[in-house]
């Protein structure tokens, strides 16, 4: 008996959703006349292909795609760095090593790639910073970003500018690993430098400094849209168990 009430609610709800979104009308009559297989048809035939074609349908299919073969654009990318060995084509390449946190393997073809007109390219210095923080090797993360501003004192980066202060932190540099997270945490995009400079304060005692950047985080947060707080939950989670909220 249950059952046919909870197939009268649903033919009622996804009914009322056809006639609101004003879908043709004979999808009603689908629903009314066929019941659940009416409304599996309304859900694969009309809303599914809508819901795919969305934002947030693309994430979750790419989420699906990855999960059931997470190699498949690292293959791509190799077979057609395989046909041409081009500069673009090698940087697609490591971009899915480095994905894939493969980080030897991109940073051997980051390699490849800085030489000629591009061995100084920001781009490519900078992705082969990134390849040497996933290997650990924080030193040569300073070094690359320190040559890297050399050579294109033009180029504004915060995204390079918040690795180097992860590797500063990384090589136990911390006083300048703090000269550059003060410098990000109050104009970044996210709340990551905060709440990272938050816990070099709460790792040498000084709660009071650290509880204030935790605070403003969690400020920034109740003022900030709907996707800011969506892509930063786990640092703005941080922040406020840090300051006693939920």
């Amino acid at each position: 008996m249950w059952f046919v009430y909870l197939s009268l609610a649903l033919q009622v709800i996804f009914g009322i959703h056809a006639i609101k979104t004003g879908r043709p009308f004979v999808w009603v009559l689908v629903i009314i006349l066929f019941s659940v297989l009416g409304i599996a048809g309304y859900i694969l035939i009309e809303l599914a292909p809508e819901w795919w074609a969305s934002r947030r349908g693309r994430q979750v299919k790419s989420a699906i795609g990855k999960t059931i073969d997470p190699e498949k654009a690292l293959k791509a990318a190799q077979l057609a760095y395989e046909k041409v060995d081009t500069v673009q084509n090698r940087l697609n390449f490591a971009e899915e090593y480095l994905k894939l946190n493969r980080y030897s393997e991109a940073r051997e073809l980051y390699a490849r790639c800085l030489a000629g007109i591009h061995a100084e390219d920001p781009r490519i210095m900078l992705s082969m910073a990134q390849a040497e923080f996933g290997l650990n090797n924080f030193e040569a993360v300073i070094s690359v970003l320190d040559k890297l501003k050399a050579a294109n004192p033009t180029f504004k980066s915060p995204e390079s500018q918040l690795l180097r202060a992860r590797a500063l932190e990384g090589a136990g540099r911390i006083p300048e690993a703090i000269h550059e997270y003060e410098a990000l945490s109050n104009n970044y995009s996210t709340p990551e430098p905060a709440c990272r400079l938050a816990q070099i304060y709460q790792a040498q005692g000084d709660k009071n400094l650290a509880g204030e950047l935790y605070q403003s985080v969690v400020k920034r947060s109740i003022t900030a849209g709907k996707l800011f707080n969506e892509n930063n939950k786990e640092w703005i989670k941080l922040a406020k168990r840090q300051v006693g909220g939920s």
